[in-house]
């Protein structure tokens, strides 16, 4: 029977139900992985949400999955009766094949139930073989991914972004500088870029917890630690400039603490690739601009933390109509604010930034209506008969609700009453 198993004939019925089955399997994960390819290219498209606005941007996004959408529609309902075909044939071999292998072990001796256990492997071997040839070509990939990859290039996109911020915070510090003429209503109001590294390395923690969980778990099956003790002894690489393996582990075991958490990361850095992954988590993340950026404000070349609340009140709104050009709301922008400031620098700012962006302010105030130039007016009144809300659209220019604007400051008696104080004032 071992002469059987060596035998040309049984390598060569051997051989035609791995390329038959083989041949099966190609086309079965060819088919997986397009119609996985059209479902990621159809979640793609699903999570572009643009703005309900109009620009280049919006327009070219709409194009694009427009002929996204057209692409996937049309090799969705691509016609692949050919190669189904195929698939029929490599079948119909594959099972023809095992039939020959099983009467070739039955003649020479061999039990049914190992019939079925060869047989079983022969199509196990060309699986796990047309599995091999899958992954190589998701590691020749990945090798390719790491060999192109120029870490030097992405710090240096990085820094120019960062620089792109810096110029555009200077560009809106000296429009604040233009319109800040009246140093006796607002002191200076300045920004500053700067980055959040306190947040940037709590991140760092979580990634390292979530790259190494496994790791950590199997750790603290045999002995458990604090991630107080663990944060720290990791926090020992943020003084050191781009440390290597050797100095790092030096530093780690100088430590004097007792912790667990210090034999868990000797363990785990015994092993240079999990302190390189490292390394990356931290670079990673000291070098993302964007999600950590942090905007200084100072109002008075004092941090606006310290400010007044009527200061601090000040600077956000002055920074909010000046940043952007979204529309924007904002609910009683006269709160906390003196009449003086509104009138004769904020309605000013409102007058420059309203050609740029759309403004919508619910107040009370006049001086943002009247002396800000609305184009349009909403007034609200509530009903006495059915308490409910009626909203009258006007402008400054309608005569028929002018005396619902001057009724904003008091009315026509308080306007004269006011004249007439000012006017005693005046003459005394």
């Amino acid at each position: 029977m071992t002469n059987s198993f060596e035998s040309d004939e049984y390598k060569k019925l051997t051989k035609a139900v791995a390329s038959s089955l083989l041949k099966v399997n190609n086309i079965t994960y060819s088919q997986t992985q397009y119609y996985g390819l059209i479902e990621k290219l159809e979640e793609l498209v699903a999570s572009y949400r643009p703005l309900e606005t109009d620009n280049e941007y919006i327009t070219a996004g709409a194009e694009l999955t427009a002929s996204l959408n057209t692409i996937i529609d049309t090799h969705r309902l691509k016609d692949f009766s050919s190669i189904i075909s195929q698939q029929t044939q490599f079948k119909a071999e594959y099972d023809t094949a095992k039939s020959n292998l099983q009467s070739y072990l039955q003649n020479a001796g061999v039990s049914t139930e190992d019939q079925k256990d060869i047989t079983n492997a022969n199509a196990t071997i060309a699986r796990l073989k047309a599995e091999v040839d899958s992954e190589s070509l998701l590691l020749d990939g990945l090798q390719k991914a790491i060999d192109d990859f120029n870490m030097d290039e992405v710090v240096a996109i990085c820094k120019s972004y960062q620089e792109l911020l810096t110029d555009h915070i200077e560009k809106i510090q000296q429009k604040l500088d233009k319109l800040n003429t009246n140093k006796k209503l607002v002191k200076t109001i300045s920004l500053k870029y700067d980055f959040d590294y306190s947040a940037a390395w709590e991140q760092i923690i979580r990634d390292f917890q979530r790259l190494f969980e496994p790791a950590i778990r199997q750790f603290t099956v045999k002995a458990k630690f604090d991630s107080q003790p663990l944060e720290q002894l990791l926090f020992h690489i943020k003084n050191m400039d781009d440390p290597s393996h050797d100095k790092y582990l030096e530093v780690l075991e100088a430590d004097p603490t007792r912790s667990n958490a210090k034999t868990f990361l000797k363990e785990l850095f015994s092993d240079p690739s999990n302190f390189e992954l490292f390394k990356l988590i931290i670079k990673h993340a000291l070098h993302d601009y964007f999600t950590y950026k942090k905007i200084l404000v100072y109002y008075d070349g004092k941090s606006i933390d310290i400010a007044s609340f009527g200061q601090r009140c000040t600077a956000a709104l002055v920074i909010l109509l000046l940043l952007g050009n979204n529309p924007i709301i904002i609910d009683e922008p006269e709160a906390h604010l003196d009449s003086m400031l509104i009138s004769n620098y904020l309605v000013e700012v409102i007058k420059t930034r309203k050609n740029e962006r759309q403004i919508i302010f619910a107040t009370h105030n006049a001086n943002f209506v009247i002396n800000g130039d609305a184009e349009l007016i909403h007034i609200l009144e509530v009903d006495d008969h059915t308490n409910l809300t009626i909203i009258k659209s006007t402008t400054i220019e309608n005569d028929a609700t002018r005396d619902n604007l001057v009724a904003l400051e008091g009315g026509h008696e308080a306007f004269q009453k006011r004249e007439h104080r000012y006017s005693n004032t005046l003459k005394a």
